[in-house]
C-alpha cells in the first residue's frame, strides 16, 4: 500500500513538514556527491550503530561516532532512493495532519521525540549490531501512531483493491506486521529493515499525541 495524498482539510501550510523533506533531501543529494569510501565513512560516524553507540556512551574516544548526535543525524540519513522517497511520500501525508493537530513548535518535538524512542528501542532489540541503522521511519512511524489515535474515525481509500477501510484497522494491522516481522527477525538473526524502530517510534507517537495536540482533528481521509 503506497499513500498518495490527504483527503482531509489541513488548515494552513506544513512548513515543519516541508523542511524536514527539504533536509532529507538535502543529505540524500550530498552523499550522492562522495565517493564510495567517503560515504561508507559519513554513515560511519553519523549513522546510528548500536554496538557502537553504546561503546561510545561508555568510552566516548573509544569510536568514530558522533555518539550523542548519531539518533538525530541517522533520521536524516538513506540508503536509496526508494527508501527516501517511500519515507518521504509517508511523511508529507500523515505529517501535514499531524502538524496541523499539534501547531509547528510541538510537531518538531513530537517527530524528534518519536524518532529518538525508535532509536532507543532498535538499540535494546539488538544491542551488539553493527549495522548502521538510517532513515526516518521511525519518527514517521511516530506520524503513523498519532493519525491512528487522532484519525480513529478517518477512513483510507485503497487504489488496490479498491475500497475504503477504517484507518485504525489498517494502521493496527501495519504495527502487527511489525511486531511480528520484528519477531522473526530476531529468530532469523536478521539485522535488515529495523522492525523494532517501527514500533518504538509508533507506541511513542500513539502515546504522546492526544497530550501534545492544541487543535482537534478535522474529518479527514487518506486514499492509499
Amino acid at each position: 500500500m503506497i499513500p498518495l495524498r490527504d483527503e482531509g482539510r489541513i488548515r494552513g501550510v506544513p512548513i515543519v513538514v516541508l523542511l524536514l523533506i527539504a533536509a532529507n533531501v538535502a543529505a540524500f543529494l550530498f552523499v550522492l556527491t562522495l565517493d564510495v569510501e567517503g560515504a561508507a565513512s559519513l554513515f560511519d560516524r553519523w549513522a546510528l550503530v548500536p554496538r557502537e553507540f553504546l561503546r561510545g556512551a561508555a568510552q566516548p574516544a573509544a569510536t568514530r561516532q558522533v555518539t550523542w548526535i548519531a539518533p538525530v543525524s541517522s533520521m536524516f540519513l538513506h540508503g536509496s532512493l526508494l527508501h527516501l522517497a517511500g519515507n518521504m511520500l509517508t511523511l508529507w501525508i500523515f505529517g501535514s495532519a499531524v502538524e496541523d493537530l499539534l501547531g509547528r513548535t510541538r510537531f518538531i518535538v513530537f517527530y524528534l521525540a518519536c524518532g529518538l524512542a525508535a532509536a532507543a528501542i532498535q538499540i535494546a532489540s539488538n544491542p551488539d549490531a553493527y549495522v548502521a541503522t538510517v532513515g526516518a521511519s521511525g519518527a514517521i512511524s511516530g506520524l503513523l501512531g498519532a493519525y491512528a489515535v487522532c484519525h480513529s474515525s478517518a477512513r483510507l481509500r485503497l487504489a488496490v483493491p479498491p475500497l475504503r477501510l477504517p484507518a485504525l484497522l489498517l494502521l493496527t494491522l501495519w504495527i502487527a506486521i511489525q511486531v511480528v516481522s520484528g519477531l522473526q527477525a530476531w529468530d532469523d538473526d536478521g539485522v535488515g529493515i529495523a522492525w523494532w524502530a517501527h514500533v518504538g517510534g509508533f507506541v511513542a507517537g500513539a502515546s504522546l499525541a492526544r497530550s501534545m495536540w492544541v487543535r482537534k482533528p478535522t474529518g479527514s481521509r487518506l486514499r492509499i
